[in-house]
């Protein structure tokens, strides 16, 4: 949504915009401590606000939220070293060697 021209969508894309590059600052900040910041973009998920912005789309199709805790349990691991990363839901695993 950050990256996109959204025609009517234009607060919610630029909050991702700042948000983005509040992670990518910060990260930069804490870059030689333990401590990393990333931003996980989970894809198209079910949820109350997708709703509201699509409300002809069939919920139904679309995967649950909890189709991407994996994502989120993988970055929360201290052996991540990733930092300042967009991380796509898809491309994380929690389980070693994946």
């Amino acid at each position: 949504m950050a990256r996109g021209v959204f025609p009517y969508r234009d607060p919610y894309a630029v909050s991702k915009a700042g948000l983005e590059m509040l992670v990518k600052i910060y990260a930069g900040e804490i870059g030689k401590t333990r401590v990393r910041a990333n931003l996980l973009d989970p894809g198209i998920v079910r949820t109350r606000l997708r709703a509201r912005a699509f409300p002809g789309e069939d919920p139904s199709r679309l995967p649950p939220l909890d189709s991407v805790t994996e994502a989120f349990l993988a970055l929360a691991l201290s052996e991540c070293d990733r930092n300042g990363e967009i991380v796509a839901a898809s491309a994380v695993s929690s389980r070693p060697n994946e």
